[in-house]
């Protein structure tokens, strides 16, 4: 799992607020770590959706392509998991992450 800011970190209760998703709704690195936080608070459906809007901003970020991936395969959505890994690894061919998911 790749790391949390310093901020993801000491702040979890930011991550199950609405308003976080608002404040920083245009920093696809910020709404990265929102989904992560998600993930580990077993909020895999606002994980999703916080993944794809880091994507929507910032349709070349790759890491979130590989998480989206994971939450998918969990979600035994094979097919849509596969779409995301195909999807990082068409934007960085040489990263192994979306390889090895």
């Amino acid at each position: 799992m790749p790391n949390l800011s310093p901020m993801a970190v000491q702040t979890p209760k930011a991550c199950n607020s609405k308003k976080s998703l608002i404040f920083f709704s245009n920093q696809p690195n910020v709404l990265f770590n929102l989904a992560i936080c998600q993930k580990a608070l077993q909020l895999q459906e606002d994980s999703i959706l916080s993944y794809k809007k880091a994507i929507e901003i910032d349709p070349t970020y790759t890491t979130p392509y590989c998480n989206l991936g994971i939450l998918f395969s969990d979600q035994r959505k094979f097919d849509d998991a596969i779409q995301s890994y195909q999807k990082a690894i068409e934007l960085d061919p040489k990263d192994p992450d979306p390889i090895y998911g």
